[in-house]
């Protein structure tokens, strides 16, 4: 009995679909996140070390708090509101318009 081939029978039928598989695991004490693959003839077998971080100290890695930006546009008169509007769409689902003559 052949305990390799085995492992690595399994391994290429588990692998045949062309699929990743990420875990965390330790190489030489060391953690690691362990990246695993194979797509068509090419295998991928990766440790990228990392520094795991206990909850309390995520605070300070977190991006910071922002608020929206308020936006104001000066308009020539001639030019459609609603092509103007239109394209504001993509900065926020809501748009507030306030007008003066």
């Amino acid at each position: 009995f052949d305990g390799n081939n085995d492992v690595n029978e399994r391994r290429t039928r588990y692998f045949s679909s062309n699929m990743t598989i990420m875990k965390l695991a330790k190489r030489g004490g060391i953690p690691c996140l362990c990246v695993d693959g194979m797509a068509g003839s090419v295998e991928v077998y990766h440790a990228i070390p990392i520094r795991v971080m206990r909850v309390a100290d995520m605070q300070q890695h977190l991006p910071p708090q922002i608020n929206m930006p308020d936006v104001q546009l000066e308009m020539k008169n001639g030019k459609p509101l609603r092509t103007v509007v239109e394209r504001l769409k993509s900065i926020a689902p809501q748009v507030y318009i306030q007008g003066s003559m």
